[in-house]
């Protein structure tokens, strides 16, 4: 099968380096009706925490606060107060009944805790603190938007990478959380036990800490789950030419209908081409090959130009491809 690289393609995450496509600069909406998530703006980013003074009060300093694990029982507590109130839940939404069981949910609260409260700042020097981002509610974006006018990628990569800094003084891109191949769901990752495969190298972003007796582990927010088609694409058109490990990452990332479409897309390409005897295969990667099955995978109503745009081909099976980058 040919190897697609779609410059349109955007998954709305985090990267304008990997979504050429970006046309909206209006934030997405909040998840929830009358939330305060539009707090965010791509003109300032997260605001610097207002929970400092409940901070301070257990004896720390937002912006230069210890891992998890070091946390002494006053200031645990302390901070899963915080935690509460920041994202509008009870203990229970995150917690088996035995506290020392660590969840999906307090798994990602640990990540986030050390990659990106510990891990990150605002360029001007405010400190973020779970309130920055999440201000009362678990999820905050919303992912309804369409795709392809990249609204929420524009708006992630305005308000989540241009304004913030890594404290450690690496460099800071869509990487630090999404890591490299880039993963769209990397939150399922952060929220699986560490001995589970991981979908990319996510950077330092701090030393992650093990948590130490606080649960490692918040039970995953109910829109996180296995890619979409899209994601799945980008993930694969991320990965080096031939690199079986990379791909094979994104593959296991992807739901069950994420991959059925993208099959289906691939196979309409392959039939079309080699029904007109421009690929002899499924497997032909020639460049006339190539080249007929991106104009069959373009044109119609993917917005994007066949080259030459009169190659009869063009569009074939632009309805199939729009289905899996519109998923």
């Amino acid at each position: 099968m040919p190897r697609l690289v779609r410059s349109f393609v955007s998954f709305t995450m985090f990267c304008t380096t990997l979504v050429a496509a970006v046309g909206c600069a209006d934030p997405p909406a909040a998840r929830d009706a009358g939330a305060d998530a539009g707090v965010v703006t791509p003109q300032t980013g997260p605001p610097a925490t207002a929970m400092g003074d409940a901070l301070a009060a257990a004896g720390l300093d937002p912006a230069a606060l210890p891992p998890l694990g070091a946390l002494d029982e006053r200031a645990r507590a302390a901070v899963m107060d915080t935690f509460t109130r920041a994202l509008g839940v009870g203990c229970g939404d995150c917690h088996e009944a035995d506290y020392a069981v660590a969840t999906p949910r307090t798994r990602i609260a640990a990540k986030m805790w050390e990659r990106l409260v510990r891990g990150l700042a605002r360029r001007d020097g405010g400190a973020l603190y779970c309130d920055s981002c999440h201000a009362g509610q678990v999820t905050f974006l919303d992912r309804t938007d369409p795709r392809r006018d990249g609204a929420l990628g524009r708006w992630m990569q305005a308000s989540y990478v241009t304004p913030l800094e890594r404290r450690d003084g690496a460099p800071h891109d869509c990487a630090t959380c999404h890591g490299s191949p880039f993963v769209g769901g990397f939150l399922d990752d952060w929220g699986a036990p560490d001995d589970a495969p991981d979908g990319g190298d996510g950077g330092d972003g701090g030393d992650g800490g093990d948590g130490g007796d606080a649960p490692a582990d918040l039970g995953a927010p109910p829109d996180l789950g296995p890619i979409g088609c899209e994601a799945l694409l980008v993930c694969l058109d991320a990965c080096p030419a031939g690199d079986g490990s990379c791909t094979g990452v994104c593959r296991r990332r992807a739901s069950a209908a994420a991959k059925a479409l993208l099959a289906a897309a691939d196979k309409c390409a392959s039939d079309a081409c080699i029904a007109v005897k421009r690929c002899r295969s499924a497997s032909d990667d020639s460049a006339a090959c190539n080249a007929c099955f991106s104009n069959a995978s373009a044109g119609g109503t993917t917005g994007v130009a066949c080259v030459p745009p009169d190659d009869p081909i063009c569009g074939a099976c632009a309805a199939e491809w729009l289905a899996c980058e519109t998923s």
